[in-house]
């Protein structure tokens, strides 16, 4: 098993809060604001694949997503589509082939169509929602694996996305070990405070207090 299959089983049993929260003491804004679980009950895992488009000033030019082609198995497709809201980038037949070639999901900056076709695939797809129009013709390419902004968090090539039915964080690959054990740390004592509060009869501020919780989300990050 590789790297990035280990650490997928780790973010697999983790949620986007526990990392978002993990990442606090980084300094490091994750979360994609407004991008919601397509289909629900589905997380995803793996270094991103970045497609940034642009606005199609040629009406005689339809981008028909090409793209995929070039993108690697384990990887999951970010796509900067401008945030726009009168036309998509992603539907059936990208779903079907990305799952063809092991591709992991897809997250979308703007909106999704054919989404009872991608809900019966089961696909892991994140965006702003779904909509008929299609993007050919509106929108086109404008470069893959390049630096892309969405909602004020800048995503890397290979910077590392975890999404869930909370939505998506980013988190950059320099810091994908470190995190991933605060954000584990996190979990487990989540889980102990629950069990003195239920079945200790402890105060929740007493076992917040005794498993120093605050800490794991303030001061500085772990080493």
């Amino acid at each position: 098993m590789d790297t990035t299959e280990l650490y997928r089983e780790r973010f697999f049993a983790l949620s986007t809060p526990q990392v978002s929260d993990a990442l606090e003491p980084f300094g490091v804004v994750s979360g994609l604001i407004r991008i919601r679980p397509a289909v629900r009950g589905r997380k995803v895992f793996g270094p991103a694949f970045t497609v940034a488009k642009q606005l199609n000033d040629d009406p005689n030019f339809r981008d028909a997503a090409d793209f995929v082609d070039d993108v690697p198995s384990g990887q999951v497709i970010v796509i900067d589509n401008l945030g726009l809201e009168s036309s998509t980038c992603w539907g059936g037949i990208l779903t079907h082939y990305a799952m063809k070639k092991g591709i992991r999901g897809t997250v979308i900056n703007g909106l999704n169509r054919d989404i009872d076709e991608i809900a019966q695939l089961d696909y892991p797809l994140f965006s702003k929602g779904s909509f008929m129009v299609t993007g050919k013709g509106r929108t086109r390419l404008k470069a893959v694996n390049v630096s892309i902004t969405i909602e004020g968090v800048t995503i890397n090539p290979g910077d590392f996305i975890f999404g869930d039915d909370n939505g998506v964080v980013v988190i950059p690959a320099a810091i994908l070990d470190q995190l991933a054990e605060r954000a584990e740390e996190i979990r487990n004592v989540e889980n102990n405070i629950v069990d003195l509060v239920l079945n200790e009869d402890v105060s929740l501020r007493e076992a917040r207090k005794r498993l120093r919780y605050a800490d794991l989300t303030s001061g500085v990050a772990a080493k």
